[in-house]
């Protein structure tokens, strides 16, 4: 197990504990985030999301100054990657999310999705896996088109046992 500290936007701080004995061999993250407010004054918009990802009182929160989404268990990815990137993570979110089936309702999270990119965010601070710097509304976009496509209709995906339902050592 292994912590860190990383500035992924001007004042905003990812704490993250990597375990890699979480889904082996790749390992998984725990972040949280710490935003600095001494020196600038930030608005935080709370913006409910029920069951996008995954539950009834789920939300994200929106920092306006550095334009961050915090976005929970959305873009959730396996591994130890970079605190912050560029790359897509888009692809890593969906086989996540094959893995793990995380999601409860497909077609509220790609509606979710859709109306969060009119955000416009500049980073995604994500929960488990790398924070992303670049342009937010494309890859949420992206993820909600990735999800339609790969998961959808929801009867097929159902249909599908996840790795969590089996024994657990």
């Amino acid at each position: 197990m292994r912590t860190s500290v990383d500035e992924i936007a001007e004042g905003v701080y990812r704490i993250s504990t990597f375990v890699p004995e979480i889904a082996p061999p790749a390992g998984f993250t725990f972040n949280q985030f710490l935003i600095a407010a001494e020196q600038v004054r930030r608005a935080v918009r709370n913006i409910n999301t029920p069951h996008v990802p995954h539950n009834w009182e789920a939300r994200v929160l929106f920092e306006e100054h550095t334009r961050t989404l915090f976005c929970g268990d959305l873009f959730t990815q396996l591994g130890d990657g970079p605190a912050v990137t560029e790359e897509d993570l888009v692809e890593a979110a969906l086989e996540s999310e094959q893995l793990f089936r995380q999601t409860s309702c497909l077609t509220a999270a790609v509606a979710t999705l859709r109306s969060l990119a009119a955000l416009e965010p500049r980073t995604l601070a994500v929960m488990h896996g790398s924070s992303f710097r670049g342009d937010g509304a494309a890859a949420l976009r992206a993820m909600a088109d990735g999800l339609e496509q790969r998961f959808g209709p929801e009867a097929d995906f159902v249909a599908v046992p996840s790795v969590l339902a089996g024994p657990h050592p």
